[in-house]
């Protein structure tokens, strides 16, 4: 049975303050901070709200800042630095104290769109590069949980695994509300399947997806 975020949170009332992404940041000791905090720095830096339990990216952007100016005055935002590399999930589950990878995922999108991502290709293991800290570990332990990296750094976490890969399925391709007769013709002649899975972040997606493409 699928679990999503509002679940989850509910679910984990001593632990679910993972959702709390700038906790977590500060915690993992990223440069980060709050609407209204001015960065030390001139740079890039990604933009969101500071809880999504909405899923998919809604609502975030990378912004570009000059020193001693904030990235952002909205309230129930943050900032934090930007990273670079592969953009990983990953399912754990813990049995008898010890975690075990369950399902790995490689996901590719563009700075200009962060949440609409063009593919995922499953993995047949976790990189090296994606490490979990003990202190965590120690909280999410015996849960169930899926983790988002870039470069080998944690940028989100969720007390449910991933939700939308197909079983079987080593590649899916999201199609969203702007693609196409072409696309769709594309893909089938590629021998992919197509499969409804509609999501537009409870309303804060302006292009939703309406479903995959898998093989």
């Amino acid at each position: 049975m699928k679990i999503y975020d509002e679940e989850a949170y509910a679910s984990h009332p001593g632990s679910n303050w993972v959702y709390n992404k700038l906790s977590l940041s500060e915690k993992l000791g990223y440069v980060c901070g709050p609407a209204g905090v001015k960065v030390k720095e001139s740079g890039e830096y990604i933009v969101r709200p500071i809880m999504n339990l909405s899923g998919m990216g809604a609502k975030a952007k990378i912004v570009k800042c000059k020193a001693r100016q904030t990235p952002t005055w909205e309230p129930g935002y943050f900032w934090c630095e930007v990273f670079e590399g592969r953009h990983i999930s990953a399912d754990f589950v813990y049995r008898t104290g010890e975690r075990f990878t369950k399902f790995v995922s490689e996901g590719f999108n563009s700075k200009s769109e962060l949440y609409k991502f063009n593919r995922w290709e499953r993995l047949e293991e976790l990189p090296e590069e994606c490490l979990i800290p003990v202190w965590l570990d120690s909280i999410l332990n015996p849960k169930r949980c899926n983790i988002e990296f870039i470069g080998g750094h944690i940028i989100e976490v969720h007390l449910r695994h991933g939700t939308d890969f197909p079983e079987n399925a080593k590649t899916i391709i999201p199609i969203w509300k702007d693609s196409d007769q072409q696309e769709h013709h594309t893909w089938m002649s590629a021998g992919y399947t197509y499969i409804d899975n509609a999501d537009d972040a409870d309303g804060n997606l302006d292009n939703p997806r309406v479903g995959f493409y898998y093989k």
